[in-house]
């Protein structure tokens, strides 16, 4: 890369977007998806072409790359470098031990290695720069967009039919030329910016073709792993990404995420770093998500957490979140645009994302006449969402945004506090919540039982049951008898009587007494024993306890919640009683 910037040789084009610094995949989604809005608000039709280039990196003609070598300035050493290195190459095939005659290898670039890539690159090159002086492909004001690349993954874009079919002829005339193949029956062509029965009534007139070959239209295709609908349906879209989460979630069976397997924590910890981004890939660029996708996203994200707690389908959703300190899956998708945001911010000034950025930007600002979509509409609302405006404001004014971990933090910080008062003030009118709050007053801080349960793995078994009854515990307003023991329960808590007056769980609880007696130190059991019933119970489910205040020692308190588990597995009440 040094040698290449002192000698000031573009090895590619802006428009590629493949192993460039600070780019990936999202970058050229959004170079094309922007591409398409900024043209749909101004009611133009967009003729999109997607070309599927077959085993590209496989495909590289040997002479022809030394060529394009040669004539982008690459000469010399390092030019009779790479020559010798793809110079007189052979291989030969091994079936059952036997050796096949060896042959000549003409054609590739070594899987795996460092040039590979760059190679590939200066290969393909030439075609974008055919591409943009053919004068077909679209523009964002006077930027040139129609052809935005990812390494082998073309799409061409077009505001005329005849414009894009002409650029689909240039690239097949290129592979032809160069020796690589585009294969006809994975490429694909969408039109936006018409409706279904215009759709229906074109499809016997609309005819594309790539040679000899027919390309077909479709309402949908998955461009760089992002899945594009001709009219912006997202709810295809999200269906997918509630089956990835759910298949992402079983495949982890086998590395124990599963009853009597590794932690809660452990398993929100992979959950976290495996299962939701695999899911919410992409999710940067997804604007215009409506409440029932929203809600689509938050029932599997519900699912994944019970099923990595063992917890009923029935548990409140804020309870199995703020169990293991988990956020909405709503929130998670805003960080990832947020932070996008702020990669947008810091690329250098002369990438096709920037350019795009910054036109898109000035347009949603300062251009009243259109309704606007895509990106800056998107991250202009949640910006005001979590009161975050001013640095956008900031960064229009004088061009200074907040460096990657500053922003992170900030991001961090508004979507927790913003999460934390959607909490308190879900519980706050809900008796149920009222109650479970007091156990978890801060959503985002994982309930101790879980906590213990990471440091004590052996008594995993009886800490599920501890915390199943936790989330389960509400008052009883109706029906006021014990299933047990039959008692009338006066204020209807159910859980206070089983510890305190239940018959039925008599025996346990003199065991729990004598273990209180004989395992912890004199002052814990006279604290513990000098409490109010509902203050006992608040403790023993996992409450916060400012343990030194009350001279607990760290050690007291964890065995005391190992004796409340022990309790509540051994007198087995919440397996027939209905609170």
């Amino acid at each position: 890369m040094e040698w290449k910037e002192s000698e000031d040789i573009a090895l590619s084009d802006l428009l590629q977007v493949a192993y460039q610094k600070k780019m990936s995949n999202v970058n050229t989604s959004f170079n094309l998806q922007e591409c398409i809005n900024h043209n749909m608000e101004r009611n133009a039709k967009v003729f999109l072409g997607f070309l599927d280039s077959s085993k590209a990196f496989d495909v590289v003609f040997h002479n022809g790359l030394f060529y394009k070598l040669y004539k982008l300035g690459i000469q010399g050493k390092f030019w009779r470098c790479v020559m010798n290195l793809y110079s007189g190459m052979q291989s030969m095939v091994r079936v059952n031990g036997l050796f096949s005659k060896r042959f000549a290898i003409e054609q590739s670039v070594r899987q795996g290695g460092v040039l590979s890539p760059w190679l590939y690159l200066i290969y393909v090159n030439e075609l974008i720069l055919q591409l943009k002086c053919c004068g077909h492909g679209a523009h964002v004001g006077n930027l040139y967009a129609g052809s935005p690349f990812h390494a082998d993954d073309i799409a061409l874009v077009s505001l005329t039919k005849n414009g894009l079919q002409a650029m689909i002829d240039i690239c097949k005339e290129y592979s032809e030329k160069w020796r690589f193949k585009i294969n006809p029956l994975k490429s694909k062509v969408m039109v936006l910016g018409e409706t279904a029965h215009e759709y229906k009534l074109s499809q016997n007139n609309r005819k594309w073709s790539m040679g000899t070959m027919e390309l077909t239209e479709t309402v949908e295709y998955k461009h760089v792993g992002i899945v594009l609908n001709k009219f912006q349906n997202t709810t295809e879209r999200t269906k997918a990404a509630c089956s990835t989460a759910r298949k992402t979630l079983m495949s982890l069976v086998n590395c124990g995420v599963k009853e009597n397997g590794i932690t809660p924590m452990t398993a929100c910890h992979l959950y976290k770093s495996v299962v939701l981004p695999k899911t919410l890939h992409g999710c940067e660029l997804w604007g215009n998500l409506s409440k029932g996708d929203i809600d689509k996203l938050e029932r599997i994200h519900r699912f994944c957490l019970k099923i990595i707690q063992h917890f009923p389908t029935r548990i409140r959703t804020n309870k199995v979140l703020s169990m293991v300190g988990m956020l909405p899956i709503e929130s998670y998708i805003d960080k990832a645009k947020l932070l996008f945001l702020c990669r947008l911010c810091h690329l250098p000034n002369n990438t096709i994302s920037k350019k795009m950025f910054l036109l898109r930007m000035f347009c949603y600002n300062f251009t009243s006449t259109v309704r606007h979509t895509g990106f800056m509409q998107d991250i202009s609302r949640i910006l005001d969402k979590y009161e975050l405006y001013t640095y956008l404001s900031q960064y229009i004014s004088d061009g200074s945004f907040p460096d990657k971990d500053k922003w992170k933090n900030i991001v961090n910080q508004a979507v927790s506090s913003y999460s934390e008062r959607l909490y308190l003030g879900q519980t706050e009118n809900d008796k149920e919540l009222t109650l479970f709050r007091t156990l978890k007053p801060c959503m985002l801080e994982p309930s101790r039982i879980w906590v213990i349960a990471q440091c004590m793995p052996k008594w995993s078994l009886e800490l599920y049951q501890l915390a199943y009854v936790a989330v389960c515990w509400h008052i009883r307003y109706s029906v006021k008898d014990c299933h047990s023991c039959e008692q009338y329960v006066d204020d209807g808590n159910i859980i206070v009587h089983a510890a305190f007056s239940c018959n039925f769980t008599e025996i346990a609880r003199e065991r729990m007494w004598d273990n209180i007696s004989n395992r912890l130190e004199v002052t814990t059991s006279c604290f513990l024993h000098n409490l109010d019933p509902i203050d006992f119970v608040f403790i023993m489910l996992g409450a916060p306890l400012d343990i030194l205040e009350y001279g607990i020692t760290a050690n007291d308190y964890v065995k005391f919640i190992h004796i409340s588990a022990q309790f509540w597995k051994m007198c087995k009440f919440f397996e027939f009683a209905d609170f």
